[in-house]
């Protein structure tokens, strides 16, 4: 025998030794993982299955808490939307047993969220929504919220949600869904708990960290699923199997990671399964023989060993006695990958990032639409009320009414987030049924906006209606068309919209368009005004088949915080009958289309765009940066037969084709100070695109250097299909960086490299790898060396759905447009679907340079951050119809015009909305809570008193929670020395600078990075509030 391994057979005799009489401690984490929809619907779930769990599992724990000698058990639950379903049905008296569960630490609410959320594709304010929906839930019932969160089956997880989790209270979290080698790694040399550094959230950073720990094994069982016998006959071997992938893992990471010096060991046992517990007596008793037969295999193996029923609480708090130095993680596990012993490949779960993209647009058409009635009903009532938050009691019961339609509206769209819903990862049959869940969601939240016209702001005067009866009788028309527009952001907006016309194509109408609008001094203004209509191209969902549809184009600029609303009212006579100087001076004007297949160029004072006469992409010039881009553009595609590419995965396996369609047609279209449009149709039968380009002539300086891009896409080839565009290089030895906007950060990602040392069969399979879920967008950095000073040259750009992005060159970013599945990936959903809707996607790209240019790319776009238009069509003016005034709020919070680096979009809203108070609830008062960001690296000051007297505003830095600070809860020992993993992947860096200036003294607003929550409350709230959390600041 050499002396190296009796060197090795000693450290393991020791290590051995060491670890045997030591203390043991396993906490039993029972739990069941219910999927809100996968492979049957959510109703369908609830009705088989999660009943039954929720009532046997109760009752069990009701028994057991009774009985003489209980067994104390304990069980978990995460996901809200299932719950409340199941509590609607409950008695007052099982409801008050629940409660005593939960004070008593019986029943353990962990996450929290509406659904476990998806990590990869929804946007940071979505992730804070649906968990901010179910937290309410909580506290309003139970009167506590989970500060432990539970992300146990996402297909990857991301810093985001460790930053969403921390602002929202939590001190731990737990994940599981992250490459089999890095677990491996985590176990042999890091352990399985660190700290995880998200997304910078707060000026120091360090507070942004939350201890993390990654479930050795899963969350399920080894073995069968867990039913009632599911320790089968031979109870010692399943015993020995449970030990060794849930138990002595740990004692060998632990000692690993401590050198064989941690003085116990507390041991998480994920125990459950998808559905499990639906027989929750028998369930326990299994547990029971299987607590028993684990202890005498520890003692067998000289341990001192308890496993005891515990609650992820209790772990967390026994861990931090170990007082191990934690590493610290920086960056994410994106993207999600699996390999197994005996294969040559590894699975990269990329494809969902474009699985059922029509469905992905509309959920986030949802949410856009939710944000803004919130927006719409704070700023309405608030109007009404002359600028005040101190409601009467008339006014407070219509309130109360909206906010019960639209939290009926939030609960269905929540359920979206869910990570089989917003993925496309699920059956055709719960694919209906999702359909059917966002079609109520929009009902709600159209009744929500009939309800706040109706009930709240101030009423236009007589003059209006008086104006716009004399205008539809000169006109010859009995109906006008009636569209509200909401700015939910911060920002002062001007900008073109449009709204699809509902007369006949036939006949050339012309239109008078009215605004009732606030201008730049606040003053009420109604106007005839300028706009243009044009016949353009549509791509019908359904038939795929194209389609001409009016759209009507306006350029309206709004203050922050404010809606207008726009009059439409057809001319059913000649244009020359219907002008006149006393009611209507400004008719629409047509844009006729120009269809010869030639080059073109659009322009406005800022930018030059050209399109070959082959209907493609050529080049962009900005005139204001002096820099001009060459570039080109293609469809590609894989076909996804005998492939690993599923509804999961994005593995292709054949080469990549060029997807040639004829140029069918092209049409331009000119709208005077208005809008440039040309439309490129390609193709035709099986596969088809219809591209719209366009750039604005009028608006915000800095939006004018940005071109828009609408991309229809249908195929019924077995393909997933790939829209590129490349930027040439500016120079031959140019240096090329990508980032991804994962709706927070822009994170740099790697670039497609074929010689990359990972397990693939062919290097087509690569292309899963270099696949990122583009939240928001993203952007091309090119370093162009010069003589004296290197250019950097930034092509970014926004979209207004997640899309997965695969950066398949140095200079090239693809968009997977459209999926058909051809394969089964065997991940559990046994189905190849074809997608039978066409997929629409739109896009902005701006092309800049230098410094700043990234803050200028990153700023909130219109397509993140829209404007949201409601329509009430053909109203009648002898109907009546109470029409309200514009209005606008917060002006004097947000006088923010005067900070020299402040951007369009520096501030970010990620919620605004009226409710009663959720910190203190002795008052029942309402407050307007607003949740913000500060995107850059500045410092933003906010007013901390408005107009109104008696009223301020009151700063938190957690969300919806009280508390002192980052550091008051489970203080872990981060080392920043030790970096998790950073051998072992890529490295993440993101865009971000050093703090651009001091903090001013007596500060109130946003720090650099900051997320926080901001209440604008009576001032004998907020003085409550300054009490409550100067005696926080104190016993911390």
């Amino acid at each position: 025998m050499n002396i190296s391994l009796k060197i090795c057979l000693v450290f393991l005799l020791v290590c051995t030794l060491v670890s045997a009489n030591k203390k043991v401690t396993v906490h039993m984490v029972t739990h069941s993982h219910n999927d809100a929809g996968w492979l049957k619907p959510f109703e369908e779930y609830f009705k088989c299955c999660t009943n039954k769990t929720l009532t046997t599992v109760v009752d069990a724990l009701i028994k057991d808490s009774a009985s003489d000698n209980p067994k104390n058990y304990t069980f978990h639950w995460s996901d809200m939307a299932f719950f409340y379903r199941w509590w609607q049905d409950q008695s007052t008296s099982i409801r008050n047993d629940v409660k005593k569960l939960v004070r008593e630490g019986k029943f353990i609410f962990i996450n929290g969220g509406w659904v476990i959320n998806d990590e990869a594709l929804p946007s940071y304010k979505e992730s804070m929504a649906q968990m901010r929906l179910g937290l309410d839930f909580i506290q309003k019932e139970f009167g506590t919220r989970p500060h432990i969160g539970w992300q146990i089956d996402p297909f990857g997880s991301t810093g985001l949600t460790a930053s969403v989790l921390k602002k929202l209270g939590f001190t731990a979290f737990i994940e599981n869904r992250i490459s089999n080698d890095f677990k491996k790694v985590l176990k042999d040399k890091e352990g399985y708990n660190f700290c995880w550094e998200g997304h910078q959230v707060d000026e120091n950073k360090e507070d942004d960290r939350i201890l993390t720990y990654i479930l050795q094994y899963f969350y399920t069982l080894p073995g069968l699923r867990l039913d009632s016998g599911f320790i089968g006959t031979n109870k010692k071997a399943y015993a020995q199997q449970f030990w060794d992938y849930k138990i002595q893992t740990v004692i060998d990471s632990l000692n690993n990671v401590s050198g064989g010096t941690v003085p116990e060991y507390h041991i998480m046992a994920a125990s459950g399964d998808d559905f499990a517990f639906q027989s929750g007596h028998q369930v326990f008793k299994a547990f029971d023989d299987l607590i028993t037969e684990l202890e005498n295999l520890g003692t067998n193996k000289g341990y001192d060993i308890e496993i005891k029923y515990s609650s992820l609480y209790q772990y967390f708090e026994d861990f931090k006695s170990l007082n191990l130095d934690l590493g610290v993680f920086k960056g994410d596990f994106m993207p999600f990958q699996e390999t197994w012993p005996g294969w040559d490949w590894n699975d990269f779960w990329t494809g969902y990032y474009s699985t059922r993209l029509h469905m992905k647009r509309w959920i986030r058409h949802t949410f856009n639409n939710l944000e803004s009635i919130k927006a719409y009903l704070t700023i309405k009532a608030v109007q009404g009320n002359k600028g005040s938050v101190n409601f009467k009691s008339t006014t407070q019961a219509s309130i109360d009414q909206i906010n019960e339609v639209i939290n009926e509206a939030e609960k269905r769209w929540a359920i979206m987030m869910h990570h089989d819903a917003i993925t496309g990862t699920h059956t055709a049959v719960t694919e209906k049924d999702y359909y059917n869940i966002l079609k109520q969601s929009n009902e709600f939240l159209t009744k929500a906006y009939s309800l706040i016209n109706d009930n709240l702001g101030l009423e236009a005067e007589r003059s209006i209606h008086d104006q716009l009866k004399a205008a539809v009788d000169k006109l010859g028309s009995n109906t006008f068309d009636h569209y509200t527009v909401v700015n939910p952001t911060a920002d002062r907006r001007s900008e073109v919209i449009n709204v699809t016309l509902t007369s006949s194509l036939e006949v050339d109408d012309t239109y008078a368009v009215f605004l009732h609008y606030l201008n730049g001094n606040n003053d009420t203004l109604f106007k005839n005004v300028h706009s243009s209509y044009a016949d353009i191209q549509d791509m019908d969902t359904s038939s795929h088949e194209l389609q001409t549809v009016r759209k009507l184009f306006v350029h309206i600029e709004m203050p922050a915080f404010s809606d207008i609303h726009m009059y439409i009212i057809p001319c059913k006579k000649g244009s020359f009958e219907c002008s006149d100087k006393e009611h209507i001076n400004t008719l629409s004007t047509k844009s006729e289309p120009l269809t010869s297949k030639t080059h073109r160029m659009i322009r406005n004072p800022a930018i030059q765009l050209e399109i070959g006469k082959d209907g493609k992409l050529r080049s962009i010039n900005n005139f204001r940066r002096k820099i001009k881009s060459n570039l080109s553009e293609r469809f590609t595609a894989f076909d996804t037969r005998k492939s690993r590419s599923g509804l999961y995965l994005f593995n292709p396996r054949s080469a990549q084709i060029e997807v040639k369609t004829n140029l069918t047609s092209i049409w331009y279209y000119e709208l005077p100070n208005l809008k440039s449009i040309i439309q490129v149709e390609h193709g035709g039968g099986a596969t088809r695109f219809l591209k719209t380009y366009s750039i604005d002539q009028v608006g915000l300086d800095e939006n004018l250097e940005q071109f828009f891009l609408e991309v229809h896409s249908f195929t019924s080839e077995v393909w997933e299909v790939s829209f590129g565009i490349k930027k040439d290089k500016q120079a031959k030895d140019s240096e090329f960086k990508t980032f991804i906007d994962d709706s927070m950060k822009l994170v740099e990602r790697p670039i497609f490299d074929k010689n990359l040392d990972i397990q693939h069969i062919r290097p087509e399979e690569l292309y899963g790898y270099y696949t990122s879920p583009c939240v928001n967008g993203g952007m091309l950095s090119e370093t162009v060396k010069k003589q004296d000073v290197d250019e950097i040259h930034q092509l970014s750009w926004a979209n207004s759905n997640p899309i997965g992005c695969t950066l398949s060159s140095q200079n090239q970013i693809d968009f997977m447009v459209f999926r058909n599945i051809g394969s089964n990936d065997l991940k559990g959903v046994d189905e190849t679907p074809i997608d039978s809707h066409a997929t629409y996607n739109s896009f902005i790209f701006r092309l800049d340079m230098n410094d700043g240019a990234y803050r200028r790319n990153f700023a909130g776009s219109i397509l993140n951050s829209p404007l949201f238009i409601y329509e009430d069509l053909e109203v009648s003016p002898a109907a009546n119809k109470r029409l309200t005034a514009p209005g606008a709020i917060l002006d004097d919070i947000f006088s923010t015009s005067s900070i020299p680096h402040l951007l369009h979009g520096s501030i970010d809203v990620v919620d605004i909305k009226l409710v009663r108070h959720t910190i203190l609830n002795i008052y029942n008062d309402y407050e307007i809570a607003m949740v913000l960001r500060n995107r850059f690296n500045g410092y933003l000051p906010l007013n901390k008193t408005s107009k109104h007297k008696g009223e301020g505003l009151f700063k938190n830095k957690f969300i919806d929670t009280m508390k002192s600070s980052n550091k008051d809860t489970n203080e872990f020992k981060c080392n920043d020395s030790k970096t998790i993993l950073k051998e072992h992947r890529y490295d993440i860096e993101t865009c971000e600078y050093i703090i651009q200036n001091s903090k001013p003294s007596d500060f109130h607003g946003l720090e650099p990075y900051e997320l926080a929550e901001f209440r604008l409350v009576k001032s004998s709230t907020l003085e409550a509030l300054n009490m409550k959390q100067q005696g926080l600041n104190s016993a911390s």
